[in-house]
């Protein structure tokens, strides 16, 4: 894993970490600018040995700049986690990635999606014949 990823990913386990921890001891903070996104995952059906590229899970609740929005993706096989990036229209942005399965079968994709106000998990599914 890259530096800048595991320091992304280090930032992700803190907030969240912290936030488990504040609200554990009771501890309460200023509201954020803006809500954490919500995100939810979706099915995908693909293709063996090609490279496909595509939504991996929707963003339906997003108000925060674009710009401090960081997503990570864990493809449920032996490959590394990689970054995915948000695009789409403001109201509906989506976590984009592009990824190739080499075996045929069912793979659980995590979605992370993160910014100032917070971190969300998605679960998508994607099928790979």
């Amino acid at each position: 894993m890259g530096t800048v990823m595991a320091r992304s990913m280090s930032r992700a386990a803190a907030l969240v970490s912290a936030s488990v921890a504040a609200a554990a001891l009771g501890v309460t903070s200023a509201t954020p600018a803006h809500a954490a996104p919500a995100v939810s995952g979706v099915t995908l059906s693909v293709k063996s040995g090609v490279m496909f590229g595509g939504a991996l899970a929707t963003i339906s609740s997003f108000s925060g700049p674009r710009d401090g929005v960081t997503a990570y993706v864990s493809w449920g096989d032996v490959s590394d986690i990689t970054p995915g990036f948000v695009a789409g229209p403001l109201n509906q942005p989506a976590v984009f990635a592009t990824h190739r399965y080499t075996t045929p079968g069912t793979y659980t994709v995590s979605v992370v999606v993160f910014d100032d106000s917070g971190v969300e998990v998605a679960t998508s599914t994607v099928k790979v014949s």
